[in-house]
């Protein structure tokens, strides 16, 4: 079984969050998760929970997110989702009941028909899934605390090797890219 997160590993939720703010207070930067050094960068808390506010209250932010992945990881995904158990599990608490069923959208318009998305709410605690689903081959991640937490768990990880990763290091986390994840978990070409 394959855990696989949804943003900054598949979404780039960071870039549609940013460009958000941006539009509010000018002059703040749109990025993506690839050139973030931190979850803030250099927003303020207000900024961010201006952020926080206007996503809850959209009906559709969740499904409109650019994808972060090539879209060869999204057929590769699509072709062995059902011949290797993969879960998508995601973090996505703000917009509630909404945020899961656009999260269920966004992989069926990225052509994965029929996922299984689960919802966890906290941060740094996927770790919890692991004796709930157990066993999992693998987790792709893009989250150091979410990443640590699996490891402790006794779950190989696949970090994405983004700048914000830098530094997380356990024997079960690997640095790599989306490619070089979907091999390590053993997802068919």
């Amino acid at each position: 079984m394959i855990f696989i997160d949804l943003d900054g590993v598949l979404a780039d939720f960071y870039k549609a969050f940013s460009a958000i703010i941006a539009r509010k207070y000018p002059g703040v930067p749109v990025l993506s998760h690839a050139q973030v050094r931190g979850w803030n960068d250099g927003l303020t808390p207000k900024q961010i929970d201006y952020g926080w506010r206007t996503v809850e209250n959209s009906l559709t932010f969740w499904r409109g997110l650019e994808p972060l992945a090539p879209l060869s990881v999204f057929r590769r995904l699509a072709a062995a989702h059902k011949d290797v158990p993969v879960l998508f599990v995601t973090s996505r608490e703000i917009g509630g009941d909404a945020a899961w069923g656009q999260s269920i959208l966004w992989l069926e318009k990225m052509g994965i028909k029929e996922p299984l998305v689960i919802r966890h709410v906290g941060r740094g605690r996927k770790g919890e899934l692991v004796p709930i689903w157990n066993p999992i081959d693998m987790a792709i991640e893009d989250d150091p605390r979410q990443a640590l937490a699996y490891a402790r768990a006794g779950v190989e990880v696949a970090l994405m090797d983004w700048p914000y990763t830098e530094g997380t290091i356990h024997p079960n986390i690997h640095r790599c890219n989306i490619i070089e994840a979907l091999s390590l978990a053993g997802v068919p070409e």
